[in-house]
């Protein structure tokens, strides 16, 4: 093969094709648990002079043992043989050192390693905090074994059991219970601080020695889980490209590890503008608009467009943005020398709070044009012709539009780039306004202010749903929201589906904005009626503006 990624699957299939497999073979599939199975202490053991470092890891010397057993045997019913006696003392050589460790710790693991028979156990459980329990916040589960047989309940282990992933699978091992008697413990738990407000059933499921289907004790209890108030991010981002603006411009990530190649400087003619081969800043500027604080926050940047541009980074650190801050942050993008001016440099950029999963996305399709008039430095007053005049992100009529100057308004610039006059927007930002839609302003005339921007450039809409029960009994509920944008909301989606992981999504309402302008362009309300199944069901919210950008929101209701 010359293909050497075809090479390295087709000798992986090679290496383990004639493994005997419990899909195909209906003998080992039906083994029994203790022949299934080996357990062992996961302990790196010191190595003896002249032994593999490979020895350290205990499943590579079990593998060893079990090849040196079954080294002589000259047919596949021996090989049989001679790997279950080295199974048999592995599996009793590996037990007492689980036993020995778990003794240390005062959990008694004695007997058999099935732990044969059936315990009468009877268990109970309860939630040690009164009412809801914010999410995030650790809780305590109370559990009580008791013992309600005449002999004593061997390797008792308890499971948790619940659809909601971080509570599931929770095991903690209780050791004996002699005839009689009781065992208590408590377990710390907490769900994910991006939870909204839910209930559902935590289950604890008692096994003596290996799990069967039917544990030997049950006992549950319904968790309450208070949602937390929620952050909601939105960013504006520009193109640094001058480097005159890199000193107050957001700044890059800082390099971690020794530095390869030559250090990344801007390199551009300053119009905010891509042209090929420039070294830009992508500057962004998170805002929280929200009612909490987000406690992490990041910019996630990745090339969409191949070999158009070359990212730096793709990872800038924002931190802590409280409600209505601001945080600002840059990547180094290099434009490619001769890319294909028909196409966009695009750039999926998210501006997330991975504390409370509150996130702003958006693919952005930045244009790349040839060679343009170079920014020059010269301080000006202007003033707007009758007709008015857009404010954009770049020297280019189809750059984004950051706001409306009306006629007659008297501005400052700080230079211009051919029939362009730039503006400073902000610390390392520039504006631009077409310099045929402007004339020189009077001695006494005073520039104004730029005008007040009533959103940020990717702003997801305001979304709200009205409060539901987090339990009901009926088969469906109505759910009432509201969305709100500066500018347009498009269209709004609401599905369901079963808390859980892996679940199939259901899209039960859709409905579209048919305004386009005017106050009714910005807002919709909604009423859906949601199916739900037996359990927990996720009800998600999805409101799009008029670019696609999404703000979606959950709501968790329990069926009875």
């Amino acid at each position: 093969y010359y293909d050497l990624e075809r090479f390295e699957r087709e000798r992986e299939r090679s290496q383990v094709a004639h493994l005997p497999s419990a899909r195909h073979d209906p003998a080992i599939a039906e083994a029994p648990v203790d022949k299934a199975i080996l357990r062992y202490l996961l302990e790196a053991r010191a190595l003896a002079e002249g032994e593999s470092d490979y020895l350290s890891d205990p499943e590579v010397e079990i593998a060893r043992e079990l090849a040196l057993a079954s080294a002589g045997a000259s047919d596949g019913a021996g090989r049989r043989k001679a790997v279950e006696g080295a199974r048999g003392e592995l599996a009793a050589r590996e037990d007492a050192k689980i036993v020995a460790r778990l003794g240390a710790t005062r959990i008694n693991w004695e007997g058999a390693p099935l732990a044969g028979g059936a315990p009468k156990l009877a268990a109970s459980v309860e939630i040690a905090e009164k009412g809801p329990i914010d999410a995030g916040t650790p809780f305590t589960l109370k559990v009580k074994v008791d013992n309600q047989g005449d002999a004593p309940a061997e390797r008792l282990h308890l499971i948790t059991e619940c659809v909601h992933d971080e509570l599931d699978g929770i095991e903690l091992l209780l050791g004996t219970i002699p005839a009689g008697g009781s065992l208590s413990r408590e377990l710390s738990l907490q769900v994910m601080p991006w939870h909204p407000r839910f209930a559902e059933d935590l289950k604890v499921q008692i096994h003596s020695g290996e799990p069967d289907p039917t544990p030997d004790a049950e006992a549950g209890v319904r968790l309450e889980i208070a949602g937390r108030p929620r952050s909601a991010l939105a960013y504006d981002y520009w193109i640094v490209d001058d480097p005159a603006l890199v000193a107050k411009a957001p700044q890059r990530p800082e390099e971690a590890g020794p530095a390869v190649g030559e250090p990344f400087t801007v390199a551009g003619n300053g119009d905010g503008v891509l042209q090929p081969g420039e070294r830009v800043l992508l500057a962004v500027r998170a805002r929280n608009t929200g009612e909490a604080a987000a406690a992490t926050v990041r910019a996630l940047l990745r090339n969409k467009s191949g070999a158009q541009g070359l990212l730096e980074e793709g990872f800038a650190e924002l931190g802590k943005i409280g409600a209505g801050a601001e945080s600002r942050g840059a990547f180094g993008v290099e434009v490619n020398a001769s890319p294909d001016l028909q196409k966009p440099l695009e750039l999926d950029l998210m501006v997330a709070d991975i504390h409370l999963r509150e996130a702003a996305r958006q693919r952005l399709k930045l244009r790349i044009v040839d060679e343009r008039p170079a920014f020059e430095a010269a301080p000006g007053r202007f003033r707007i012709k009758d007709e008015g005049a857009r404010l954009y992100n770049g020297a280019d009529g189809k750059a984004e539009v950051l706001g409306e100057l009306a006629g007659g308004a008297v501005i400052a610039t700080v230079g211009r780039a051919g029939g362009w006059l730039a503006l400073e927007l902000e610390p390392g930002r520039r504006a631009w306004v077409p310099a045929d839609l402007a004339e020189e302003a009077g001695k006494g005339d005073k520039a104004s202010a730029p005008p007040a921007r009533p959103a940020l450039l990717i702003a997801p809409p305001a979304l709200t749903i009205d409060p539901l029960p987090t339990v009901v009994r009926e088969a469906s509920v109505t759910v009432t929201a509201s969305a709100r944008h500066p500018r347009r909301v498009r269209d709004v989606v609401v599905a369901v589906a079963p808390v859980g992981p892996a679940q199939v999504e259901d899209k039960v309402f859709f409905q579209a904005n048919p305004a386009r302008e005017g106050e009714a362009a910005g807002a919709m309300s909604i009423a859906a009626a949601v199916p739900l199944q037996p359990g927990g069901n996720r009800i998600t919210v999805t409101a799009r503006d008029g670019d696609g950008v999404e703000a979606t929101r959950e709501v968790l209701v329990y069926r009875e």
